[in-house]
């Protein structure tokens, strides 16, 4: 289970996560486009995600073709 938050967006950007895998603690910071802790990628744009085992995206719904 994680979460992170980012800000800005690619050189002018910057991500901070932290979450656990496995029961071991782990954490990323990267800072532009520079891996500070961890090996987040840069950030993509502002916003802030959670996830983990018990978040799952809603199921996606067929489109039948034509």
């Amino acid at each position: 289970m994680g979460a992170s938050v980012s800000a800005g967006k690619g050189d002018s950007g910057g991500v901070v996560g932290a979450g656990v895998d496995s029961a071991s603690p782990n954490a990323d910071v990267t800072v532009g486009t520079n891996h500070v802790v961890g090996d987040h990628p840069p950030s993509q744009g502002t916003g802030i995600g959670v996830h983990g085992r018990f978040f799952h995206p809603p199921p996606s719904i067929p489109v039948l073709p034509g």
